[in-house]
């Protein structure tokens, strides 16, 4: 496939990309802290612009979040980025596009590169919905669809250099994943061959040599694992349940998150996969029905993070923190038991990123003033043990 001029521009833009200086800003709720360094806060409204946030990825830094949210003057829906000096603010829409009495959104923001530098998402185009990416230099910069003008297009990941893109685009071959980079394009990666031709991509690992997502496959609609070397290779089903699909993967690409879908009774279960382990269901927090739905992922695939429900009577709503050692645990709660964070009365419903580390937690709850906005989490290291500590336990012996 032949680059087209707009790939070629993006190629010497993502060379030499250097992020703006920040300028003074914020307007969001105080930082609550806790013990051992440990910071809890609110993202704001950027002045009042939103009247809610939901965030959708954080860098590798934790100093950059993105998302979407309900715009106050008109009621569409925005993408937005928030970082530490500028708060939240509007990316706004794709050129040429004006809205509409019948527009169901306007931009949304999926995902972001490690270096915090590009954003992609989708928004609405003069085609129909089209996948973006976004520096602060050009704005909302639209990158097709498979074969030409064939709306709609998603972009879901981005590498940690915003190389690489992928999400979903319809083709003349019908809808598939894709895979985009400045010098190819957009290039569909195909389907698992089941009877339906559809494949969807979520996400890709820190260098772009792994992607994930769902597909439909002989064995219906199935999680899998695409990379240059093997191609799409499905990862199969969790305990009999009737679908998969897998919704991030780990830096290193060694580790799989998704969420697998059971027919009798109807519940979901978040799983975990390694080529080690298999798949592997992480249950669900006590209460309620038996939902759980997998999100984010630490960039060793130790640490896991989403929403379960729990006793709760609205459904799906309680962020949970899941790893080896402890299984799933409310993430309020761990807040304030391990870190001292006293967060309520917010009500933490969603935790949908974390940083490679696992230092940083983002998603959105409830504030103390009932509004739905995002929050994030800073969570410290554990303390290191002096250098002689193990001297001293062989000298008690």
């Amino acid at each position: 496939m032949k680059p087209s001029a707009t790939s070629l521009c993006l190629v010497a833009l993502l060379v030499g990309l250097v992020v703006a200086p920040s300028a003074a800003g914020g307007g969001a709720s105080a930082v609550i802290h806790g013990s051992q360094g440990a910071r809890f806060e609110g993202l704001g409204f950027g002045g009042g612009h939103f009247w809610w946030t939901t965030p959708h990825a954080v860098d590798d830094s934790g100093q950059t979040v993105v998302g979407i949210g309900g715009r106050s003057e008109d009621g569409y829906l925005e993408a937005w980025r928030w970082t530490r000096g500028r708060g939240t603010e509007g990316l706004g829409d794709l050129p040429g596009w004006d809205g509409g009495s019948d527009a169901a959104f306007e931009s949304s923001a999926n995902a972001i590169s490690g270096n915090g530098r590009v954003i992609v998402g989708e928004g609405q185009s003069d085609y129909g919905d089209e996948a973006w990416l976004w520096t602060r230099a050009w704005g909302l910069v639209p990158l097709g669809f498979i074969g030409g003008a064939y709306p709609p297009s998603w972009a879901m990941g981005v590498s940690r250099h915003g190389w690489v893109v992928v999400g979903s685009s319809d083709s003349p071959a019908g809808f598939q994943a894709f895979y985009w980079t400045p010098w190819t394009g957009m290039i569909g990666l195909g389907t698992l061959g089941g009877t339906i031709f559809e494949s969807h991509a979520y996400g890709v690992s820190a260098y772009g040599n792994v992607v994930v997502g769902q597909s439909h496959g002989p064995n219906g609609w199935e999680a899998f694992r695409w990379t240059p070397r093997t191609g799409m290779v499905g990862l199969g089903q969790l305990n009999g349940s009737t679908t998969t699909a897998a919704r991030a993967v780990s830096a290193d690409g060694q580790t799989i998150i998704g969420t697998a879908r059971f027919s009798s009774p109807i519940r979901y279960e978040a799983f975990r996969w390694t080529a080690a382990g298999g798949m592997e269901g992480l249950g669900d927090l006590p209460g309620g029905n038996t939902i759980s739905q997998a999100d984010g992922v630490s960039g060793d695939g130790s640490i896991v993070v989403g929403a379960s429900e729990d006793s709760n009577p609205y459904g799906m709503g309680d962020a949970f923190i899941w790893d080896r050692t402890h299984g799933m645990r409310h993430l309020q709660t761990v807040l304030q038991e391990e870190y001292g964070l006293e967060v309520s009365p917010w009500v933490l419903r969603r935790a949908y990123a974390i940083t490679p580390d696992g230092r940083t937690i983002v998603g959105d709850g409830t504030n103390p003033e009932g509004e739905n906005e995002t929050w994030r989490v800073y969570l410290p290291p554990p303390p290191r043990r002096p250098w002689w500590a193990g001297g001293l336990r062989f000298l008690k012996r």
